[in-house]
């Protein structure tokens, strides 16, 4: 009988996690025709609608992993909470490693790397430079850690960036899941649309 309840517990358990699972990989598709590009992110997180009063637009994916009622005045993110947005490079960038020196001075390099992308899918990342910074230090003396994915589509730039205190325990979860969306961005370039309408 004992025997059977420990059984009957472990399967339990195992049932349990596998939901959790299933809830973790749950995401969501965003369109945007402006920034001409479309990504996947997941369900669980929150689509930022609104800073400072302001409404976002439609046509720009910013998501936070918090309910936007908890953010903080002035810092925005909480202990714990992290914020992930997705732009185009501005018209008059050509290149990675242009948009890159744009902003360096302006904070702490910590490390940079290209990620290797096996089989490139059809309008996705065939080039993906991962930059990590340091910088904006808070009133309590943290940092803010930046984990930025620089993708080159369809001869289309765009960025998947990450940030949250260096503190955040899921750091490296967050760089997985920012990785992830990447990794599923879909171009809508000129290009890729005349290909497309073949």
């Amino acid at each position: 009988m004992r025997a059977s309840r420990i059984v009957l517990f472990a399967i339990s358990a195992v049932l349990i996690a596998a939901v959790r699972d299933s809830h973790a990989e749950a995401w969501k598709s965003f369109d945007s025709k402006v920034e001409r590009f479309r990504i996947r992110y997941p369900a669980s997180w929150n689509l930022l609608k609104f800073w400072d009063g302001d409404s976002r637009s439609p046509e720009y994916l910013d998501i936070i992993n918090f309910p936007e009622s908890d953010a903080l005045k002035g810092v925005f993110l909480t202990s714990a909470g992290a914020e992930i947005r997705v732009g185009r490079a501005p018209s008059d960038v050509r290149t990675i490693e242009a948009w890159i020196a744009r902003g360096a001075g302006l904070v702490e390099k910590v490390d940079q790397r290209e990620i290797r992308i096996r089989t490139p899918a059809k309008h996705g990342c065939t080039r993906l430079v991962r930059l990590v910074t340091r910088g904006e230090t808070g009133p309590d003396g943290g940092s803010f850690l930046y984990t930025e994915y620089y993708c080159l589509a369809d001869s289309a730039l765009y960025v998947i960036a990450l940030h949250h205190w260096e503190d955040n325990p899921d750091r490296e979860k967050l760089q997985a899941i920012t990785l992830k969306m990447a990794l599923s961005l879909r171009s809508w370039s000129d290009s890729a649309k005349r290909a497309d309408d073949r």
